[in-house]
């Protein structure tokens, strides 16, 4: 058995630190920038195809739609009750409480409202339709009616809060 004898060399291993994780240490980017153009081109070929896709442009279109109409409709119905509503004339306080109150009702509460009143054949609505001869509208089945049942209640769930921000406005401004 043979003994090695250690050298100067061999006994500094020992004492050596460790090199820090972040100074003199090389990252190799040759890999990752070899698979940059496949991963584009997958990536292009998946954009294009959903660009593409039927589905996805009426899902852009109903979201544009519905985001313009709603916020159109919030703003013009809050400005006119503001404008209305700014002024003083008798049981003011009464109408502002009661136009306040879609915003303070539950999320819930209101979708099984309208829902009950927009049931195609024996919802409220198609009900007092029926009492003037007028068929009933499929509210919900009908997908035109359906946007615009879903823009409706959206603007009716919304508007209080455009009402109230644009009295408050109005408020500030000085009589003249």
């Amino acid at each position: 058995m043979s003994v090695t004898p250690v050298t100067t060399e061999s006994s500094n291993l020992a004492t050596l630190q460790p090199r820090s994780k972040g100074v003199g240490r090389r990252i190799d980017t040759l890999p990752y920038l070899l698979l940059l153009p496949s991963i584009l081109l997958i990536a292009f070929i998946f954009h294009l195809s959903t660009f593409t896709d039927p589905e996805f442009q009426y899902s852009v279109f109903f979201s544009a739609t519905f985001a313009i109409f709603s916020v159109v409709g919030s703003y013009v119905l809050g400005l006119g009750l503001a404008l209305l509503l700014v002024k003083n004339f008798p049981l003011r306080g009464l109408f502002r409480v009661l136009l306040i109150i879609p915003w303070i009702l539950s999320s819930i509460v209101t979708i099984v409202s309208w829902r009950w009143m927009i049931q195609d054949q024996h919802g409220t609505i198609n009900v007092i339709l029926g009492w003037f001869h007028l068929g009933p509208i499929f509210f919900l089945s009908d997908t035109k009616w359906a946007v615009v049942s879903v823009i409706v209640i959206k603007i009716w769930r919304s508007f209080p809060f455009m009402m109230i921000s644009l009295i408050a406005a109005l408020q500030t401004l000085e009589r003249q």
